[in-house]
């Protein structure tokens, strides 16, 4: 079984300018990919050309061929797997795209403001050393905790570098059957420490709402827990706060350099945004701020469903929500952003999957609310706003989300 370990760079200055030349060239590497492609196909539909794609072979070997120019001689600054790499996704995208032309588009150009800066490092040179690793052409990386130590001639899993908006991260994936239990504690307590209980014959329900994050249940009600909403705590909404104010000083920032736009609203700038200090010193400070909220919001993802799965049930039960469609409900589509319900869903499927768990996906069709689990009496004039579940037939009334974990705790597939 594969587990992804994402561990905190600390990088030197020197270092640091080597990343970000590394992602930059990354992206060029793909953005290459992408506009000899759409150029290629201008041609074709011109009928200038027989050939309407090209191959992700032909365009390493054209790098290849431009870095012996001066024009592009600070290709070779970094290492030659970064390019290699960005190209491979960008191809891989390309043929998603073919496989099935509905559900995905073709890959489009990487903007250096918007796109996260990322790198491919290569895994073979990837060394291990006591304060971090050793990459190539990256030197000795220090990191905030030592990577896991392998067994002999194993090796780290599609290493990638990328800045988060606060820090350098790096992120790589590793096979459980790989580590040592006496070189890896920290490691191995993280796979095996619910170990140590047997699974219990228990059939739980969560319940995934707005009011509540979530809300556990047994089959038969007499153990419910409920677990808060972080977004409505006081760190959380001064964290809001303070990002709404930094976004309209970032937007202030952005419209006073902008000369006109024209017929499509295109803005046509005064001096190119990298230049202008202000703002990207206020884009750096609104990105901080924003990836502050996003990791508390996953650290408390993270512990509600450690917490779930400790008790190791023997089968987990959650809603197959219609994400997609709940979100165009505009009066709760911020709220319901903030949940992370994906990441949720996600973290139950892998520690499940790790623990010998049977998760269980109920149909998004399943009346979980307005079911009685009582009596089964169905009561179709339920709405939103009614937090209290009345039965009409027997007259149960409890809450309508403990009513809901509790029919999905007993919801056969």
């Amino acid at each position: 079984m594969l587990m992804g370990i994402k561990i905190r760079l600390i990088p030197t200055k020197e270092q640091e300018i080597q990343f970000r030349k590394s992602a930059g060239t990354s992206r060029w590497a793909y953005n290459f990919f992408v506009s000899t492609n759409n150029k290629q196909y201008k041609l074709y539909k011109q009928g200038l050309s027989n050939k309407s794609y090209v191959n992700g072979s032909e365009i390493r070997k054209m790098i290849t061929q431009m870095k012996r120019t001066a024009e592009f001689e600070w290709l070779n600054e970094v290492s030659a797997n970064v390019t290699k790499q960005a190209v491979k996704d960008a191809e891989s995208s390309a043929q998603r795209h073919f496989k099935n032309q509905k559900l995905y588009g073709f890959p489009r150009i990487k903007s250096r403001y918007t796109n996260e800066s990322r790198f491919y490092v290569n895994y073979e040179s990837l060394k291990r050393t006591n304060i971090g690793f050793q990459g190539e052409k990256l030197g000795n990386v220090k990191t905030a905790q030592p990577l896991p130590k392998l067994k002999p001639n194993r090796k780290y899993s599609n290493p990638h570098i990328y800045f988060n908006g606060k820090c350098w991260m790096i992120s790589f994936a590793i096979d459980v059957k790989d580590l040592t239990k006496e070189a890896n504690k920290i490691y191995w307590k993280r796979i095996n420490k619910f170990n140590d209980e047997t699974t219990t014959h228990e059939i739980i329900g969560v319940d995934l709402g707005i009011k509540e994050f979530a809300i556990v249940s047994d089959t038969t009600g007499t153990k419910i827990k409920h677990y808060e909403n972080i977004n409505y705590t006081k760190e959380v909404r001064r964290l809001e706060r303070r990002l709404k104010h930094e976004q309209r000083a970032l937007s202030r920032c952005f419209e006073s350099n902008v000369a006109y736009r024209d017929a499509n609203n295109k803005p046509h700038f005064k001096r190119k945004l990298y230049e202008c200090k202000n703002y990207q010193r206020q884009r750096k400070r609104t990105q901080k701020i924003a990836t502050h909220l996003s990791n508390i919001r996953e650290n408390y993802v993270q512990q509600v469903t450690t917490d779930i799965v400790k008790h190791k049930p023997q089968r987990l039960v959650y809603e197959d929500l219609n994400v997609k469609a709940m979100m165009k409900n505009h009066h709760l589509a911020r709220h319901i952003a903030n949940q992370c319900w994906g990441l949720c869903k996600k973290c139950f499927e892998y520690k499940c999957k790790r623990l010998g768990i049977e998760v269980v996906k109920a149909n998004r069709w399943f009346a979980s609310s307005k079911t009685c689990h009582v009596c089964g009496h169905k009561k179709k004039d339920l709405t939103l706003k009614d937090r209290e579940f009345i039965c009409d037939n027997c007259g149960t009334l409890l809450d309508r989300d403990e009513n809901a974990a509790i029919n999905l705790a007993n919801y056969i597939a």
